[in-house]
């Protein structure tokens, strides 16, 4: 997947949920429910290098390490960690279609916790006393983000409404905040970390059940997106995916 086909991927993204977002305003609309939802999200690295894993640290500091001595020993290019978030969802009055199949539009704030990527370096073999020396270091990225984010979905209602099914696109951008860098096994110290932006479009699906004014759902999503550091290499996510747990408080049933 090239950095081409990802933006192209966000821009559809983009452009469907602003398409579905206006012919809901065209109509007459509500504000619904607000909801919190937390969970896993995950964004996996397509072309991560150690050299690029190196170009994130904020003044090049190496604190001794030399790339030149290691070797690639293990990859887990992955940003992996929490996500928590609130989202206003805004409905129009009336179903899409007769039945019971309803739009919705989700605008809102997220932000993901703590996750790392890292590589494991392994020293070149060195002859020692007959023996070889199988030292390694890992390089770990540590990033915090703030998002902004927005969905499209369709609404399936089943049994009396209680249990839905929905599925729909989605999309968000984000940037990071007091990123951090550790050189496992060398000096396990923290070094600051150059901050970036990210741009992700994907698709959701998931299931909900109301009790009440209560409404719980499970989801999952799946996309792409790609990264850009400030002053360092661009990366391509070729896939982003996570699964979240919500809970909705119902303003107007």
């Amino acid at each position: 997947m090239t950095f081409s086909t990802v933006r192209k991927l966000f821009v559809v993204c983009v452009l469907l949920f602003l398409s579905a977002t206006f012919s809901v305003s065209a109509q007459e609309k509500r504000l619904k429910a607000i909801r919190v939802h937390g969970g896993s999200f995950h964004d996996s690295y397509q072309n991560l290098t150690p050299e690029g894993l190196l170009s994130m640290i904020k003044g090049g500091t190496s604190n001794g390490f030399n790339l030149s001595d290691y070797e690639e020993y293990a990859k887990y290019a992955s940003l992996e960690g929490g996500n928590i978030g609130i989202d206003f969802i805004l409905t129009p009055q009336k179903p899409l279609l007769k039945g019971n199949i309803m739009q919705e539009i989700r605008v809102g704030v997220s932000a993901n916790i703590e996750r790392e990527a890292m590589i494991d370096m392994q020293k070149k073999h060195i002859a020692t006393d007959s023996y070889y020396d199988y030292e390694t270091v890992g390089l770990c990225i540590i990033e915090n983000e703030f998002i902004l984010q927005g969905a499209y979905l369709l609404h399936l209602g089943l049994i009396e409404d209680r249990l839905t099914v929905f599925g729909g696109l989605g999309g968000n951008a984000g940037t990071t905040f007091n990123n951090r860098f550790i050189f496992v096994n060398l000096n396990d110290e923290f070094i600051a970390a150059r901050n970036s932006q990210f741009f992700r479009g994907y698709g959701l699906l998931g299931a909900s059940y109301r009790m009440g004014r209560v409404k719980l759902d499970l989801e999952s999503i799946y996309g792409a997106g790609w990264q850009i550091v400030n002053g360092a290499d661009n990366n391509i996510m070729n896939r982003t995916r996570g699964v979240q747990f919500g809970i909705s408080y119902l303003l107007d049933r």
